[in-house]
C-alpha cells in the first residue's frame, strides 16, 4: 500500500496565514506588535500535528516509508530555502564587507544542515540588536523543526513496534523538554531559546493532538459534539493567541511558562476542527488560506529583505523607515507568492520523485559547502579594495582609533570606578605658565589631542580634569563613570581651578549624553551656575566653551561602510557629507552660539569649523584612522587636532588679558 496523507484543511492554512504575518510584522515594527514573535510558537504546535498525523496513520497502516517521508520534506522545503540562501550570498557578495561576509558564509553553512540555532547559540540573543544585521537569523525556528522531523519518526516507530503506550510515551517527551526550557530559561535564556532540547516540547504538543485526534477520533467527535466543544475550544484558543499578542513583548523571560499560552491557545483552534466558529469564518475565509499557502515562503524572504535595510544607509531609509519597512513586507509576500508558484508547485510535481529530491539535497549542501568556503576564506577579501577591507573588519572602534592612549585614560581621564586613594599622576598638571585646564566629560577628553598640539607652538601648559559622563554641571542626582556625583566631580574641578587658578579654562560636554540637561536652554542656565562658581574660586580666569561636535547615528567608520556599500566597490567616502548625520547637535550649538556669550563665556563652534552647506567633515586624510569620528561622536586623534587647529586663534587669544569679550568665534 502507498502511504497515506492528510486530508486538507483550509483553517490550518489560515492558522499559518496568523503566524507568519505576525512575526513579520513584529520584525518591521517590534514596538507596534510587540508580541508578534508568538508567531514562532504557533508554527511549531502546528507542525508537530501535521507531520505526526501523517507517520502515525501510515505507521498504523503499515505504509510508513522514511524514504517517502524525507523525499517529500526535501521537495516542500529545500527549494525556496535554496532560492534565498543564494540570494543571500549573492547579495553579500556585492554588498558585504569581509567580516560580514564571512559570518554570512558561516549562516549559509549551518543553514543548509539545519544548525541555524547551533550556530546562532553563543552569538547574540534573538532581541539583541546586533540580530538585525544577520540576514539568516530566522533560520534558527526550522533548523528546530527539521532537527524535531530527524528524531520523531524514529521515536515513534520504536514506539509503536515496542508497544509502548505512545500518549504517555509522548507526554514523557513534553514534559521532559518544558522542563529542561524551565531550568534553562533561569540559567541560561540564549540556550533556552535555540536549544531543540528546549522546544521541543512545542512540537510535541501539536503531536499529542494528532494522536488524540487520530487514535481516539471517535471518542474525541462524541464529546466534542455533546458538550459543543468546537465553539468554545475555538474562541477561547482565538482569545489565548490574541492575548499573548497584545501583552507578551522582549522583556519576557520567554520561553518558559509563558509559552503555554500560545502553544495552548493553537492547540485549542486545531482541535476545535474546520467547523469550530473562529475556524471556519476567520482561519478558513480566502485571504488567509492564500496567506497560509505561501507563508514558508514568506517566512524565508521577510527577514533577510528587512536585514538589508538595517544594513544600508540611504537617506531614504533613515528618513523614512516606516515606509520603507512597510515596503519590505509586501515585498516579502510579493517573493513568497513568486516563489511557491514558480519553484513550490513546480518542485512538487517534479517526477521521479526520489532523484529529484536527490538532487534538490545535493544541491543544498553544495550551497551550503559554498557558505562554508567563505567562511574559511574570511569572506573573500579580495573582493574588497584593501583600505576598505580593513575599515569593514574594525570590531572595537576604541582600540582601533586607540582613544584610550589618546585621552589618558585611567590616568586623567577617568572612565571607570578607581580605587579610594588615587590621585590624578603629575603628568595631568602642569607648572608652566600661562595654564590651560581641560574639564567636562570624554567629548572634553577628546580635545586633549588637539589641545597637546596646540601647546606645544602655543607654549602654555595643561591640566586635565575629565570624568567620563560628568558634564560641567553641579548636580547631585547623577553618578558620573567614577561612580561620583557629577557634583562632587565637578566640585573638585573647582577646587583645583582655585589652587591651580589657570589662565584659561577650556570646557565641553556631550551635548546629548545622559548625565547632561535634555535641552539646550535648561544646559545654559546650569552651566550659568557652573560659571558662577569658577569666577569665586578664580575670578581671572578666562573660559572658552567648545560648542557639540558632529553625531552621527552610527559608529562613523560603519556611516563610511554603509555609504561605501551604496557605492561602486573602490569608491571613496565624500569628504563632507550629511548621510547619516544627526540634526541635533545643529540645533544646540546655534542656540549656544546665542546665549552661552551672554554669561561673559567665549563660546566656539565646533559644528561651525567641521561642516559647510554639503554636510559635516568624515575625515582629514586619506587613511582610515584619519577618520574625524571615534564612534558616534568623540573625536580621534585626527578630528581633535584638525578641529583645535582650525579654532586655534580662539583659545590664544583667550591667554590675552585685553581680549576677554566673551565674543563667539564661529
Amino acid at each position: 500500500m502507498k502511504p497515506v496523507h492528510l486530508a486538507y484543511r483550509p483553517d490550518i492554512d489560515g492558522l499559518r496565514a496568523f503566524a507568519v504575518l505576525i512575526v513579520v510584522l513584529f520584525h518591521a515594527f517590534e514596538k507596534s506588535l510587540p508580541g508578534g514573535f508568538i508567531g514562532v510558537d504557533v508554527f511549531f504546535v502546528i507542525s508537530g500535528f501535521l507531520i505526526s498525523s501523517i507517520i502515525f496513520k501510515n505507521l498504523e497502516r503499515g505504509t510508513f516509508s522514511f524514504i517517502d517521508f524525507y523525499v517529500r520534506r526535501i521537495k516542500r522545503i529545500l527549494p525556496v530555502l535554496i532560492l534565498v540562501l543564494v540570494a543571500c550570498y549573492l547579495y553579500g557578495w556585492f554588498k558585504m564587507f569581509p567580516a560580514e561576509f564571512m559570518a554570512l558564509g558561516k549562516h549559509i553553512a549551518a543553514g543548509a544542515v539545519f544548525g541555524s540555532n547551533f550556530a546562532l547559540w553563543h552569538e547574540a540573543g534573538y532581541f539583541d540588536a546586533a540580530s538585525t544585521t544577520k540576514p539568516l537569523l530566522h533560520l534558527w525556528s526550522l533548523a528546530i523543526e527539521e532537527q524535531f522531523y530527524l528524531l520523531w519518526p524514529i521515536l515513534a516507530l520504536i514506539a509503536f513496534r515496542a508497544r509502548i503506550n505512545f500518549m504517555w510515551f509522548n507526554a514523557t517527551i513534553v514534559l521532559a523538554s518544558f522542563a529542561t526550557g524551565i531550568y534553562l530559561i533561569n540559567h541560561d535564556m540564549t540556550a533556552a531559546f535555540y536549544s531543540p532540547a528546549s522546544r521541543f516540547w512545542e512540537i510535541g504538543i501539536g503531536s499529542l493532538i494528532a494522536w488524540l485526534t487520530f487514535k481516539h477520533a471517535d471518542g474525541y467527535r462524541l464529546v466534542a459534539d455533546r458538550l459543543r466543544l468546537e465553539n468554545i475550544l475555538s474562541v477561547a484558543g482565538a482569545a489565548l493567541l490574541i492575548f499573548s499578542l497584545c501583552y507578551f513583548d522582549g522583556s519576557l523571560h520567554f520561553p518558559g511558562y509563558w509559552a503555554v499560552i500560545p502553544a495552548v491557545g493553537t492547540a485549542m483552534l486545531i482541535l476545535a476542527g474546520p467547523n469550530g466558529v473562529v475556524n471556519r469564518w476567520v482561519l478558513a475565509s480566502k485571504p488567509a488560506v492564500w496567506v497560509g499557502l505561501i507563508s514558508y515562503p514568506v517566512y524565508l524572504w521577510h527577514w533577510p529583505l528587512l536585514t538589508a535595510i538595517n544594513l544600508e544607509s540611504n537617506p531614504l531609509v533613515v528618513e523614512y523607515p516606516d515606509l520603507i519597512r512597510a515596503l519590505a513586507v509586501g515585498a516579502s509576500i510579493l517573493l513568497g507568492w513568486l516563489s511557491f508558484m514558480l519553484v513550490e508547485k513546480p518542485v512538487k510535481r517534479m517526477q521521479p520523485e526520489t532523484p529529484a529530491a536527490a538532487l534538490i539535497f545535493s544541491t543544498l549542501l553544495a550551497v551550503g559547502a559554498v557558505g562554508l568556503f567563505t567562511n574559511l576564506k574570511d569572506g573573500i577579501a579580495s573582493r574588497v579594495p584593501e583600505n576598505l577591507r580593513e575599515l569593514g573588519a574594525i570590531t572595537n572602534v576604541y582600540a582601533y582609533f586607540q582613544f584610550g592612549e589618546g585621552v589618558r585614560v585611567h590616568t586623567c581621564h577617568i572612565s571607570m570606578p578607581m580605587p579610594e586613594n588615587f590621585k590624578r599622576p603629575a603628568a595631568c598638571f602642569s607648572d608652566q605658565r600661562p595654564l590651560l585646564m581641560l574639564w567636562g566629560d570624554s567629548y572634553a577628553a577628546a580635545l586633549y589631542p588637539g589641545i597637546r598640539a596646540l601647546s606645544e607652538s602655543g607654549e602654555f601648559g595643561i591640566e586635565q580634569v575629565t570624568v567620563g559622563n560628568a558634564p560641567p554641571f553641579l548636580d547631585e542626582s547623577k553618578l558620573a563613570a567614577d561612580n561620583k556625583t557629577v557634583l562632587a566631580d565637578n566640585l573638585y574641578a573647582i577646587s583645583l581651578a582655585a589652587s591651580s587658578k589657570p589662565d584659561v579654562i577650556v570646557m565641553s560636554w556631550m551635548v546629548s549624553g545622559a548625565n547632561a540637561p535634555s535641552t539646550p536652554d535648561e544646559s545654559v542656565r546650569a552651566f550659568a551656575s557652573t560659571v558662577e562658581r569658577i569666577r569665586k574660586a578664580s575670578p581671572h580666569s578666562r573660559i572658552v566653551l567648545i560648542g557639540p561636535v558632529p553625531q552621527w547615528e552610527n559608529t562613523l567608520s560603519q556611516t563610511v561602510v554603509n555609504y561605501l556599500k551604496t557605492q561602486p566597490m573602490g569608491s571613496l567616502m565624500e569628504k563632507y557629507t550629511s548621510t547619516g548625520l544627526r540634526p541635533e547637535p545643529k540645533l544646540w550649538d546655534q542656540y549656544f552660539a546665542e546665549h552661552i556669550p551672554k554669561l561673559g563665556v567665549r563660546y566656539v563652534s565646533a559644528y561651525e569649523a567641521m561642516c559647510n552647506q554639503n554636510g559635516c567633515l568624515t575625515n582629514v586624510g586619506p587613511k582610515n584612522s584619519d577618520l574625524t569620528a571615534v564612534d558616534t561622536g568623540h573625536l580621534t586623534k585626527s578630528g581633535s587636532e584638525y578641529l583645535i587647529s582650525r579654532i586655534r586663534q580662539s583659545i590664544l587669544s583667550e591667554f590675552s588679558p585685553e581680549d576677554s569679550s566673551g565674543v563667539t568665534h564661529r
